[in-house]
C-alpha cells in the first residue's frame, strides 16, 4: 500500500499550517489525553479504513494523503472531509474557530456556503469524544449567529448570497443546539430555530413577490 497525494496537496497543507500549534504535540499529557480519547471512540464505534488517517489528524494533525495505491495500482480516495476537520481541529475557544474561518475559507468561490452547510455534520464525527458539547458551542457562537444569516451581494442587477443557505442555517443550529446539553436551552434554540424559519418564509415569498413584480412590469 502506497499514499498518493494530489496537486493540491502542499496547498493545503500551506493554508492550515498555521493551525499546526493548535496540537500541542509537545506536551506529554495532552498528548495522551487525545490519544486515550482517540482510543475510546474507536472502541466504541469499531474501526475503518479512514479511521487511522482521522486518528493521526486528531492527534497530531497530521494532513491524510489524498490516495491508497493498492498493490496492483488501483487508487482509493482518502474522504477527509472539511468537517472532519473543522470537528478535529483541538480549538480551545471560540476566538480560534473565528480565526480559522476568517483565514482558510475563500468567500469569493462559493466555498464558505458548502463548507458552512456541513459544519453540523462534525456533530457526528465528535460522537464518544470528552471536546463534543464545548466544541459544538464554539460552532454555534462563532458560524450561527446574525452575521452568516442572509447576507447579499449585488451582481449584475441580481441579489446573490454571501453566505450559507437560509434553510441550512436553521438545520445547521437545530441539530448543533440539540447535541450541546450543558449550556444551551432546547427551548430556546426551538423557538430560534422558529423564528428565523419564519424570516426565511418571509424573505422568500417576498423574493417570488418581487420576481412576479419584475416580471409583469
Amino acid at each position: 500500500m502506497k499514499l498518493k497525494y494530489n496537486h493540491g496537496y502542499e496547498r493545503t497543507c500551506a493554508a492550515y499550517g498555521k493551525f499546526q500549534s493548535l496540537w500541542k504535540t509537545d506536551d506529554p499529557e495532552w498528548l495522551a489525553q487525545r490519544k486515550a480519547a482517540w482510543r475510546h471512540k474507536v472502541e466504541q464505534e469499531g474501526s475503518v479504513p479512514l479511521t487511522k488517517f482521522l486518528g493521526e489528524f486528531y492527534v497530531y494533525g497530521k494532513e491524510p494523503a489524498t490516495y491508497i495505491e493498492s498493490d496492483t495500482g488501483e487508487l482509493s480516495t482518502i474522504h477527509f472531509e472539511f468537517s472532519h476537520r473543522i470537528a478535529y481541529t483541538p480549538f480551545e475557544n471560540s476566538e480560534q474557530v473565528k480565526e480559522f474561518w476568517r483565514t482558510t475559507v475563500d468567500y469569493a468561490e462559493g466555498s464558505a456556503r458548502q463548507a458552512h452547510s456541513h459544519v453540523r455534520y462534525a456533530v457526528g464525527w465528535l460522537e464518544h469524544l470528552p471536546e463534543r458539547d464545548e466544541k459544538v458551542r464554539f460552532l454555534i457562537e462563532t458560524l450561527f449567529t446574525p452575521d452568516y444569516f442572509m447576507n447579499t451581494v449585488e451582481i449584475a442587477d441580481k441579489e446573490k448570497l454571501t453566505t450559507i443557505n437560509p434553510r441550512d442555517f436553521i438545520a445547521g443550529y437545530a441539530q448543533l443546539s440539540s447535541f450541546y446539553r450543558k449550556k444551551i436551552n432546547i427551548f430556546h434554540g426551538i423557538i430560534e430555530t422558529l423564528r428565523l424559519n419564519t424570516l426565511c418564509y418571509v424573505f422568500n415569498t417576498a423574493t417570488s413577490i418581487l420576481k412576479l413584480y419584475r416580471l409583469r412590469s
